[in-house]
This record gives C-alpha cells, structure tokens and sequence, in this order.
C-alpha cells in the first residue's frame, strides 16, 4: 500500500515523500514536475510514450501539461519517491530573468553528484523539518530545478516532445476549458462538450490534444485534481464535501479516482500534508491554460 511520508503545500507548489507500490493512471500538472528515487527498488515513469528510469542513477523531469503514468509491475519492492511539483510562474520569479515555464531539455535526468546532493537534502529536511524553515526549501526547490534545466543532453535522449507542440490554443479549446472549469461539480460528457464549442467529437478530440498535448479527459481529471489536493492541503472541509463538489456521488468514489492519480488516498494526503504558506482560497487558485514553449 502506497504510503504518504510528507507532503508541503506553498506558493512554490507542492513537494511529497511517498512510499510507492502503485502505478498511476496517465494524468498531468500545470506545474514543472521532477522526480527522484531516494530509497527502495528501480522503477520507471511513462512520459508521453517513452518509458524512463527512475533510479540512483536516473531521476524524471516533466515539463508542464506532458501526459506522464507510473507504471509499475505487479509486485515490485516499494520504491521511495520524492516528487516536486513547482509553480512555473514562482520559480520564474527566482531564476534571475530566465524565462520560464521553459521546457527541460530532456525527460531523462542523469542525476550528478551534487544534483543528488539537493535532492537527499530536500527528503530530509520533508522527513525531519517541522516546516519553519521555508526560506531553505525553497532555496532547494530552485536549485534542483535549475541543475535540472542545464542539465547536458545524453546522446541517446531525444528532446522533450514538448517542443514540438507549438500550436496557438484555438478559441474553441479556450472555450471548452472554460465551460470545464465552470462546471467542475458535473460530469461532463465530450460529446456534449464538443458540440458546446461546435466542433464533432473527433474533431474536438484532435484539437483539444494538438492545443494542448492532452486529451479532454485528461485535462478534466487534471482540473478536478487540483481542487482536490488545493482543498486537501487546507485541512478546513470534509472530505465528503470535497468529493461532492467535484461531481462523485460517493465518497469512495472520489477516494479511487485520488489513488490512481496520487497513489494514495485523499484522508492519507490530508494527514501527511503541512501547509507552509497562507494561500489562496482552492477557488480562487486558478490553473492557467496550457501555453506553448519557446524553442530553445
């Protein structure tokens, strides 16, 4: 059973020490998402249709929006996983003048000595922190993702497939997202959605995915996952209450969909999570619309 160890909640985003021994369904985030194997066995994360390692070795970058899984074989040892999940525009803000969200170069990071270094800090200061020092996660959190970002390319990587989405988003995919966002209690069907915005259920599909390199559906889970965990890391409402106003009609239901994409359950979350920064209410917390990178 996948076990929640730490997880802080602040303007930087959000960081976890999980205990892993369940895959994860294919989902995404807004924000830039990177990967280190702290403890346990090998594994391997799905980013778009590559499969990458994940080890000593090898952590995982994926840039924001990129469709990524945890596919993991039956069986296999727990692997302990430490996951940053860090606001572009935060992290933007901190690098100096260097434009972000800007795509890592490749989704498969040899992970140097130093690089390791951070990493191993950043799970002890989770495990053992009581969460005062704010200041040095977040010194730690830019750090890591700017080794990361100049990382050199390994010859045998190809580039992010994110470089190739270079799409502007069509008015009626903005469109579509907005009718998503206004109706996060619903289930929405596509086909419904699709003739909202005027487009055949195919078309819609093909253009949703070219805008934004998702699928509608993946992004529809995407929205309604970060209410979730924004509403979660608050620790103000009942979980019964979130699961409704996202549209489950039961408790358990809600609580299936939060372990397939977190790996653990929504009371676990709440129970491992701290909350280092005053932040905006989950309603207020808007995701921003997928934006096209700049070829670098």
């Amino acid at each position: 059973m996948t076990k929640a160890l730490r997880i802080r909640h602040g303007l930087f985003g959000r960081v976890a020490v999980l205990e892993m021994d369940r895959r994860l369904v294919v989902h995404a985030h807004p924000q830039t998402h990177l990967l280190f194997k702290v403890a346990g066995s090998d594994g391997a994360f799905g980013v778009h249709d590559r499969r990458l390692p994940l080890s000593t070795e090898w952590a995982v970058a994926v840039n924001p929006w990129e469709p990524h899984c945890y596919p993991r074989s039956p069986g296999a040892a727990p692997s302990l996983i430490l996951a940053l999940h860090i606001d572009p525009s935060w992290l933007a803000a901190r690098l100096d003048g260097v434009a972000w969200p800007r795509c890592f170069p490749c989704h498969g990071v040899r992970v140097s000595p130093g690089l390791r270094t951070l990493a191993n800090t950043l799970n002890a200061e989770m495990i053992y922190g009581e969460g005062e020092d704010r200041a040095f996660v977040e010194e730690l959190l830019v750090a890591i993702a700017d080794r990361v970002r100049q990382t050199p390319l390994a010859t045998s990587q190809r580039k992010s497939e994110c470089f190739t989405r270079v799409a502007p988003i069509d008015r009626r995919i903005r469109r579509s997202i907005e009718v998503m966002h206004s109706r996060l209690s619903e289930h929405i069907g596509l086909e419904s959605l699709a003739r909202s915005v005027g487009l055949s259920r195919q078309h819609f599909f093909d253009l949703f995915r070219r805008c934004t390199t998702l699928t509608p559906s993946v992004y529809w889970n995407m929205l309604r996952m970060e209410r979730a965990v924004a509403e979660l890391g608050t620790g103000l409402r009942p979980i019964h209450d979130i699961a409704a106003d996202l549209g489950f009609s039961a408790q358990s239901n809600f609580a299936r969909f939060f372990r397939d994409h977190q790996g653990v359950s929504p009371r676990a979350y709440r129970n491992a999570t701290i909350t280092v920064d005053e932040l905006p209410s989950p309603e207020a917390r808007r995701v921003p619309y997928p934006v096209a990178p700049p070829n670098l």
